[in-house]
């Protein structure tokens, strides 16, 4: 092999390495690891049996969800500046449970 070859080797080779160390401080930065791990449950005691009350109240009538975000019930129908105070105000709420008519799943009453 000619020097020049070898040369040129090692500088691809430097190259290779300079930008996986790059690439892995820029994960380790910009994406974090959580130790994340599922839930036993995934409602307390009292959610679970007011969840037990309403199943039996209503039946078959209706579909119950739990857990549900205000977001995913309400449109915030604001244009102009006030959008995202509108949004921000309803923004990571919950509400517990939501009963929906079952043909079309539209929200009945929210709890």
């Amino acid at each position: 092999m000619s020097l020049f070859l070898l040369a040129a080797i090692l500088v691809v080779a430097i190259f290779v390495v300079s930008v996986v160390k790059q690439f892995n401080s820029v994960t380790s930065r910009g994406s974090k690891s959580y130790p994340y791990r599922k839930k036993q449950y995934l409602m307390t005691r009292n959610e679970s049996e007011c969840y037990k009350a309403l199943v039996e109240a209503v039946g078959n009538e209706y579909y119950i969800f739990a857990q549900i975000h205000l977001s995913s019930l309400l449109d915030e129908k604001i244009r102009g500046h006030n959008w995202q105070g509108a949004r921000s105000h309803i923004n990571r709420k919950s509400v517990d449970f939501v009963l929906c008519e079952k043909q079309y799943i539209s929200p009945i009453l929210a709890i």
